[in-house]
């Protein structure tokens, strides 16, 4: 990955960081990150999360290539479909 890659990666991911603590702080549209799905449902990592992602089970909104965030509505959705057993919690 060039310089420039590394800034503009690292640049996006100062932005998402923003958007979600005003998004949180403002208490509107509330965005889960891959790490916080992976605890959430107590995954392990977030690796699980992209391999839901991958299966077309959890749809993402793709903020670059290598980023992305989730809408409370898919988190929603994925639970209500019986996506994660939180039962044994």
């Amino acid at each position: 990955m060039s310089q420039l890659e590394k800034a503009l990666d690292n640049r996006i991911r100062e932005i998402v960081r923003e958007e979600i603590r005003q998004n949180q702080s403002a208490k509107s549209e509330r965005l889960f990150t891959p790490d916080e799905l992976a605890k959430r449902w107590r995954m392990g990592d977030k690796q699980a999360i992209y391999r839901l992602v991958k299966a077309n089970q959890l749809r993402p909104v793709r903020l670059s290539e290598r980023s992305m965030v989730f809408t409370v509505e898919e988190v929603r959705r994925f639970e209500e479909a019986g996506g994660v057993d939180l039962s044994s919690s």
